[in-house]
């Protein structure tokens, strides 16, 4: 699900599950491969809520969630911020990102 500046609190702090974000830019190779893999994740898990964001269309959420690097994956729970990755990664440790959040 993409959000903007306008939904995405709402997306973050009324989710009922884990929220996985993926932070990106359309310049961004390593986002592009990322797009694919969070794809893939997100079809094959329910127990988690994916949302991603365009940092270039949506300056006010690059600033606001302190984002330095893109590819940004933050994993939030009850609306707080849990755990952050900067750059590419691979689908195992992507997984093994959400896995260490969701079985808490």
């Amino acid at each position: 699900m993409e959000v903007t500046a306008e939904n995405i609190h709402e997306e973050i702090n009324e989710a009922d599950k884990p929220v996985f974000a993926l932070f990106w830019a359309s310049w961004c190779t390593a986002c592009k491969r990322s797009e694919v893999t969070v794809s893939e994740i997100e079809e094959e898990r329910d127990d988690i809520k994916v949302i991603e964001a365009n940092v270039d269309k949506n300056m006010g959420i690059r600033d606001e969630f302190d984002i330095k690097g893109v590819p940004t994956f933050i994993i939030f729970n009850g609306g707080e911020e849990i755990e952050r990755k900067v750059a590419a990664q691979g689908k195992k440790q992507l997984v093994k990102m959400i896995d260490e959040v969701v079985d808490q």
